[in-house]
């Protein structure tokens, strides 16, 4: 066997290696990172869920009574949950009644208005290009449906976790893939390839 056959034969066992570490790299990235996505799309569904209960029965009594200063007030006390980027009201046909975001919520229509019979929705959506969450509800005070509410949550700082973990784990694989690299380069030449050239010279 040639000395350039030894070599070859090292570089492909090192891509092979390193191939291996980025595959075992990726089956453990992946799932952790869609885990742990969820789990903050799963926190951030409860606070609104719970901020919305809070609010519910003073929300639906300005509905009815036609209270905008007390409806914007206590809208105004939502917002200004951390996260929270607009509140906007709609009356039972989910046209716009009230809204303290810019651009407010798109108005609920027929089909949104069925499903929110069987509980609230919750949905990513995109603005500008920006990532949102946004939960929708109906709001009911004693059986009786007087509108609609939807808080919309700012995900940029839950994305920009999301980004700072992927980073740390791609520059935690390619410092373990230069190591691996290495090691394997220099070990096989003291072990391998230099008694096979001694061997050739004798």
């Amino acid at each position: 066997m040639t000395h350039r056959s030894i070599r070859l034969d090292i570089n492909l066992a090192i891509l092979a290696t390193c191939a291996l570490i980025a595959l075992s790299f990726s089956t453990i990235l992946i799932p952790y990172t869609q885990t742990r996505r969820q789990v903050a799309l799963d926190r951030i569904e409860t606070l609104c869920s719970a901020v919305f209960q809070q609010k519910r029965e003073a929300i639906a009594n300005e509905i009815f009574a036609g209270q905008q200063l007390a409806l914007a007030s206590s809208m105004h006390e939502i917002r200004q949950v951390k996260g929270v980027d607009a509140v906007t009201v709609f009356d039972l046909q989910g046209d716009l009644l009230y809204s303290n975001g810019d651009p407010p919520s798109p108005d609920i229509d027929v089909a949104q208005r069925e499903r929110l019979k069987n509980g609230h929705l919750f949905t990513r959506i995109q603005i500008d290009g920006r990532p949102f969450a946004e939960f929708t509800s109906a709001i009911d005070i004693i059986g009786e449906r007087v509108g609609f509410l939807a808080v919309r949550f700012d995900l940029a700082e839950e994305e920009r976790d999301a980004f700072q973990t992927m980073l740390f784990f791609v520059s935690l694989l390619g410092a373990t893939l230069l190591v691996t690299s290495l090691v394997l380069n220099i070990l096989p030449v003291g072990v391998v390839v230099r008694p096979a050239r001694l061997l050739g010279d004798a």
